[in-house]
């Protein structure tokens, strides 16, 4: 749950790095810092990313870049706001600004189980005199073909060109947790040129590697039917709807506890919209959030065990002797066990 995304106060007062710059270069990123900032309230994020990438580039600054991984972030594109907060929390701690380096550090570790990885491998026959490899239009250097980088979210197009040859180019589209490799062929060469000596008969396409996922795969239980003369599906049924409904429990008290969190976070401190601009504000919200995201687990993991154990109780054959009905229910007010029957 994304309920408030943070940059700390402090981040408001920029602490410049460059001694060099001139004074009209200062005016000029100390407004396009401002603009950026209240574009990024306003929630037009890519009009403010760009007034804070070039208020960064004008004049380097912690602030600056605190500001800007946040306004990557909430455009999705997941790892250049990683990659920024990190940059963030090395030139705060070089700089002494230990807190900001705190604050920093933390929204990369929580931007880095969620980052997508593409690899750009160079098929050996391949590397050419003058080859060139683009991503997403910026050139790969030739010691980072093979390697895993994280790459945004969405479509990547790949760009192959060599003197003499054919260019090739391609599209792969990344999500969240994906690692995907796309490999580079040997190029066709021109008609009328000389290929190098070691060329191969080059293959039409780019081609991709099949999509991977980090994220674990999902578990699905498929209970076995017991026998007609066992009642043992029915008591696995109630058990496991049993433990789904202590986990419901555990996502209502989590999901109150965000809330709390979330509300003393607006009424103690100074949250402006989206943007908590406290230090302790920041800290409110960031145990709101945590608390939130586990209300969601414990509230899908409870409610899926729940409806796994009505799904066994119903289809598990059996003799009750005491003529006794167990069963997990469901209604609007809750869920619970219900009995119905007597003893024979």
């Amino acid at each position: 749950m994304r309920s408030c995304f943070l940059v700390a106060a402090f981040a408001l007062i920029s602490a410049r790095a460059s001694a060099d710059a001139s004074s009209s270069d200062k005016a000029a990123a100390e407004a396009l810092f401002d603009r950026g900032v209240t574009l990024l309230r306003a929630k037009e994020y890519k009009e403010a990313c760009a007034k804070l990438e070039t208020s960064q580039r004008i004049e380097p600054a912690v602030g600056t870049l605190l500001y800007l991984g946040e306004c990557y972030d909430r455009l999705g594109r997941t790892a250049s706001a990683w990659a920024t907060f990190r940059e963030a929390s090395s030139l705060a701690q070089s700089s002494g600004q230990a807190d900001r380096a705190k604050v920093a550090a933390q929204r990369a570790d929580k931007l880095e189980p969620d980052l997508a990885y593409l690899t750009v491998a160079v098929a050996p026959e391949a590397r050419v005199s003058g080859l060139v490899v683009r991503r997403g239009g910026e050139v790969i250097k030739p010691d980072l073909y093979g390697v895993s980088i994280p790459a945004d979210p969405g479509e990547i197009a790949i760009e192959v060109s060599a003197p003499g040859y054919e260019s090739q180019s391609s599209t792969t589209t990344l999500s969240a947790r994906d690692r995907r490799t796309v490999t580079i062929p040997p190029l066709k060469a021109v008609e009328g040129s000389t290929p190098p000596a070691n060329e191969q008969k080059p293959e039409p396409e780019l081609t991709t590697s099949p999509k991977r996922s980090t994220a674990l795969p999902h578990e699905t239980v498929t209970p076995e039917r017991p026998s007609s003369h066992s009642n043992t599906g029915h008591v696995v049924g109630v058990v496991i709807g049993g433990v789904g409904l202590v986990g419901v429990g555990f996502g209502s008290y989590f999901g109150v506890r965000a809330y709390q969190k979330n509300r003393d976070a607006k009424n103690l401190y100074r949250c402006s919209g989206d943007i908590c601009l406290d230090s302790g504000g920041l800290s409110l919200t960031n145990d709101a959030r945590d608390q939130a995201r586990l209300s969601n687990i414990a509230f899908a993991a409870g409610g899926g065990l729940l409806a796994l154990g009505i799904v066994i109780y119903a289809v598990s054959p059996g003799q009750s002797q005491s003529g006794l009905l167990v069963a997990p229910s469901i209604a609007s007010n809750g869920a619970g066990l219900s009995v119905q029957g007597g003893f024979q």
